[in-house]
């Protein structure tokens, strides 16, 4: 099993054996707090042998005290009394250590789970349903919680159990003979109680993950819904969802309410009395030793009550627990690679003999694909709808792993990369742009590593305090606020926003880059969420950048204006464009042409157009457009329209050049931007 989905103390885990199975997993985050459940358990030890003293005072009472007078009688309550406030103590702090032993051990489990879900190759999430993630993130291991309380219920149980037989049979081996008789009973309304309590709890987590997963696709769908007018169907979808939720709940609390062992506990203590009456008639037995058995006979109520909350709590914490654990343990997640890498990439690409099918038994949607990209080379790869150009692109991401050939980058397979290393080298602005719920300067510099001003990536140039987005190496995971204090940053973010055409639309917001968006960046355009999201790869810099339609949300202007800014950037790194654009298609060095999974051919605009009638076909629609100036130097040019097939949208945002018309006093104070 690959130990991929794991941080350093999960890798230790897994060393010492813990992944073994569910039990020894929860094991495992217990003993990472060695010194609370230990000490939680000494606690429980002395509190258990404290509850069992106090029956025994009071045969002490009936039986000497009462004889004595008034000194004995009171020197035997004051005793009885400092247990019970000393055993209340205890109790306090033995709640105080579980609770921190559960919170911290559900605060692992669910940093665990965070962590290995990043980990999983995008097969995990093919079938897997965000509702359903959410909830084993959230309430399933919550649950935990209850089944780390349930442990130390049970374990209390069983302390406290051993010590009364040991205290029945010192106070009166006959009255233990007659408790035993019903021993066997209570016994078996426990099993039977646990065992339908633990089948109807594994039921709840999967209607509640359900019943969530529906509500959570609603309201992300929210907008579509209305569209379509499928309220009221959905609506019964989800009744439908939440009555099984409400049937599951009826039935395990039918169950609860059926549990008969506290009734013969109590018939126990009924038939003990009666014969120890008698005895006590007979002058065999004293009243103290009577009621002292009675007692401990009520502490056995006690332990029953413990059993019944922690099976109840420890079906719940089971059920959750072993979902969570189960998903941790699919083996979906991507080998990590141990090849050490040195600096920025070259970006030197290329499919060897590439296969690839999303199913074992499937069909393959990428065949023997060999294709070789040099660095710096922008590449447009076009194709009709179900081509495979999508696919090989997360090939290249290593969001999947090849079934045949490998994927080489410097002439290294990249499953020898680091995976989170690699990533960070190849930049990607999807057609499908998401925006997160944060500042507009944060999503623009989600991707550079908390704390790392760009000044310290290598490979920045600080012309004139201007600095210049050159060829930096990669960035790294989310941003936080504390990388936001650096003046350097701020900067680089406007020469990003400028160079992406969006700075000028910013600075009409209120609040300019600290402009909160919405979820999903709903309060933006498709156009303004894309030109964020270049901005976003500029000031990342990755050696290798993939652009998947990713103008085609903006208009044929803002589009000229975006491919200007762009032009000088992208020939420092190497390109990969999925387009439909005409304009972007001729200016690549290369263009590649798929159908069915397969490379048909390689070549320029021209090559391709003069030799693949297929091809030419494509674009003889486009040759007679009429001329729209060329935005970025003054001249004409045809119009660049969407071949079919591709996107298309309108950018309401307008656009404007930006920040004036000179991309380069925006970018490199003169010296390499694009020219009027």
């Amino acid at each position: 099993m690959t130990d991929a989905p794991y941080k350093t103390d999960d890798r230790c885990m897994l060393r010492q054996g813990y992944y073994r199975s569910f039990g020894w997993w929860v094991f495992g985050h217990f003993m990472r707090h060695k010194a609370l459940f230990i000490g939680g358990y000494i606690l429980l030890v002395i509190s258990t042998l404290l509850q069992v003293q106090v029956p025994l005072y009071l045969r002490q009472f009936f039986d000497v005290a009462l004889g004595e007078g008034k000194e004995a009688i009171i020197g035997t309550a004051v005793v009885i009394l400092f247990l019970l406030a000393v055993n209340l103590g205890i109790g306090i702090a033995g709640t105080g250590l579980n609770t921190w032993l559960t919170e911290r051990m559900v605060s692992n489990v669910q940093n665990e789970f965070f962590n290995a879900i990043h980990q999983k190759s995008m097969k995990f999430y093919d079938s897997a349903r965000t509702g359903e993630l959410l909830s084993l993130a959230t309430s399933d291991s919550r649950n935990l919680s209850w089944m780390a309380s349930s442990i130390r219920m049970l374990s209390m149980a069983v302390i406290t159990t051993i010590s009364l037989a040991i205290a029945m049979q010192a106070m009166d081996s006959r009255l233990l003979l007659v408790f035993l008789l019903f021993v066997p009973f209570i016994a078996w309304s426990i099993y039977a109680y646990s065992g339908k309590l633990a089948r109807v709890s594994v039921q709840r987590q999967e209607v509640f993950a359900q019943w969530q997963a529906t509500l959570q696709e609603n309201l992300v769908g929210i907008r579509v819904l209305r569209t379509l007018s499928n309220r009221h169907r959905e609506f019964e979808k989800y009744k439908q969802d939440l009555g099984a939720v409400r049937k599951v709940l009826i039935a395990r609390g039918t169950i609860s309410a059926r549990y008969y062992s506290s009734l013969l506990i109590y018939g126990a203590m009924g038939a003990s009395f009666v014969v120890g009456s008698i005895f006590v008639y007979q002058g065999t037995m004293t009243v103290g030793t009577l009621v002292g058995f009675n007692s401990l006979i009520l502490l056995v109520l006690n332990v029953n009550e413990f059993i019944r909350v922690s099976i109840f709590l420890g079906s719940m914490g089971f059920a959750g627990g072993r979902r969570v654990y189960e998903v941790l343990m699919e083996q979906q997640s991507l080998d990590d690679g141990i090849f050490p890498m040195q600096g920025r990439l070259a970006g030197h690409v290329r499919f060897d003999h590439v296969t690839f099918r999303y199913d074992q038994d499937g069909r393959d949607v990428i065949k023997q694909v060999d294709l070789t990209i040099e660095p710096d080379q922008t590449v447009a790869i076009v194709g009709h709808t179900g081509a495979g150009k999508t696919t090989l692109i997360k090939l290249l991401q290593r969001l999947y792993d090849p079934v045949g050939g490998r994927v080489l980058v410097d002439a290294h397979d990249i499953r020898t990369y680091p995976i989170e290393m690699y990533r960070k080298q190849v930049g990607i602005i999807e057609q499908d742009t998401f925006i997160f719920s944060a500042t507009i300067k944060e999503n623009i510099l989600y991707g550079i590593d908390d704390g790392v001003g760009m000044g310290d990536l290598p490979g920045v140039r600080d012309r004139g305090g201007v600095r210049d987005i050159g060829k930096a190496g990669a960035g790294g995971s989310l941003v936080g606020p504390s990388s936001l204090a650096y003046p350097d940053l701020h900067e680089t973010v406007i020469a990003a926003a400028k160079a992406a055409r969006i700075h000028e639309f910013i600075t009409t917001l209120p609040d300019g880059y600290d402009t909160m968006v919405g979820e999903r960046g709903i309060t933006l355009s498709g156009g303004q969420k894309q030109r964020i999201a270049i901005a976003r790869a500029l000031v990342i810099n990755p050696p290798i950048l993939v652009m998947d339609d990713s103008t085609s949300a903006v208009d044929a202007r803002t589009e000229a204006r975006i491919q200007a800014a762009l032009k000088n950037l992208m020939t420092e790194r190497t390109t990969i464009i999925i387009t439909h654009r005409l304009s972007t298609i001729r200016n690549a060095d290369l263009v590649v042409l798929m159908d069915g999974g397969e490379v048909r051919d390689v070549g320029t605009h021209e090559e391709l157009h003069a030799r693949q009638p297929d091809y030419a076909s494509i674009f003889s629609q486009f040759e007679d457009l009429p001329v729209i100036p060329d935005l970025a130097s003054g001249a004409s040019k045809k119009h660049v329209g969407d071949v079919p097939g591709g996107g298309g949208g309108h950018d309401v945002s307008g656009g404007g050049d930006g920040n004036g018309n000179d991309v380069n006093n925006n970018m490199n104070n003169g010296n390499n931007g694009v020219d009027n």
